[in-house]
């Protein structure tokens, strides 16, 4: 049985303007005393207990296999937890948690509903009622697509989260959305497609990125970077990692989330050399670079090394970006040079990642 799980804020809320007009102002300095709210559903110290939170990145970035790990944890730590699915499809979805290692008694414990009709407020409600303790919607686009909301309008952004995110919230439970980064990555920059209004319904926003992508019987591994945290108890930029290894033969998943393992984007190392070609053209003068402009003009055998290189340059203060227009322009904050020990932390002594939460080990008659 789930336990009871309206938030604390919704009990106050509702005890406070019981029989009176919502307009009247409340005394803050007499409310009581409470303990923040932690990032611990689940044991991923990567979701807090009842609130909003958003998982973005490119395709193939892994965001919903980490979301489905996040519904699996959710349940062994003896809760219930819900998929609203519009993307992958009842048997794959069953499929994926058994290759993550889900038993067939977790999978019961896991609400499934794939909506073909579009939503409504008793619809939502009833799901509401079943208390699970953390929701996810795979993916946003589609349930923008089943009610014929456009997420590049403002009001339409505002109707999605009413409908979506804010009846869960309100019960104190929480709520993860799937969603898609612009395309380009000179543009993407921390905000997922369509209006900004998106993530003002957001506690929690992170951003997933492919160092390593996953193939059958091969392993992977996936930044998953802070972008917004209300709670303020997420480390900022780069905060974990989310590996997978594919076992070759049965394609069962082992999975964990760390700490960053300081290995770079590169899954191996930095990329030194065209961190500091890029650096020294940054420092001219005269001249102005957009991401792409400037990945051009490296020259690289591969584009992708040279965006990797100044996105680097970017994240760890060697370059700054500042919007004009529709356009980000790049500029030099300090020199970077690679035979400089000061530029480069990762030639130091570093910590092993630590284990944020893994896969348990599978039973043979698990499933």
């Amino acid at each position: 049985m789930a336990p009871e799980r309206i938030s604390q804020d919704e009990k106050i809320r509702r005890a406070l303007r019981k029989g009176v007009d919502s307009w009247v102002p409340i005394d803050l300095s007499e409310l009581e005393e409470r303990e923040p709210t932690m990032p611990t559903l689940g044991g991923t110290q990567l979701l807090y207990p009842g609130k909003r939170h958003v998982f973005s990145g490119p395709p193939e970035s892994a965001k919903t296999l980490a979301a489905y790990c996040c519904l699996l944890q959710t349940v062994r730590h003896d809760d219930t937890a819900m998929l609203i699915d519009f993307e992958m499809g009842m048997f794959d979805a069953r499929q994926r948690l058994r290759e993550l290692g889900a038993t067939k008694a977790e999978i019961k414990r896991i609400y499934y509903v794939e909506p073909a009709d579009t939503s409504s407020e008793d619809r939502v409600k009833g799901l509401v009622d079943l208390n699970p303790g953390l929701v996810v919607v795979d993916a946003a686009a589609g349930a923008y697509q089943l009610d014929d909301f456009d997420d590049n309008k403002r009001a339409d952004v505002e109707k999605f989260n009413k409908r979506y995110v804010t009846p869960f919230w309100r019960e104190g439970i929480s709520s993860l959305l799937l969603d898609h980064v612009n395309k380009s990555a000179e543009d993407r920059g921390r905000f997922v497609i369509g209006s900004e209004r998106k993530l003002g319904a957001t506690d929690v926003h992170l951003g997933f990125e492919t160092v390593k992508a996953i193939k059958r019987g091969s392993s992977g591994r996936y930044k998953i970077i802070t972008h917004k945290d209300r709670g303020g108890y997420l480390g900022r930029g780069h905060v974990a990692d989310f590996h997978l290894d594919s076992d070759p033969d049965t394609h069962e998943l082992a999975w964990k989330f760390t700490t960053p393992d300081g290995a770079g984007d590169a899954g191996e190392k930095r990329l030194t050399h065209l961190m500091e070609k890029a650096s020294r053209k940054l420092e001219l003068p005269s001249m102005m670079w957009t991401k792409t402009e400037l990945a051009d003009a490296l020259k690289p055998s591969r584009k992708e090394h040279a965006l990797q290189a100044i996105n680097t340059l970017v994240s760890e203060g060697f370059a700054a970006e500042r919007r004009e227009g529709r356009s980000k322009i790049l500029s030099s904050a300090r020199p970077y040079r690679e035979d400089d020990p000061d530029c480069n932390p990762d030639t130091l002594d570093a910590p092993a990642p630590e284990i944020l939460c893994e896969s348990p080990s599978r039973d043979a008659d698990a499933v």
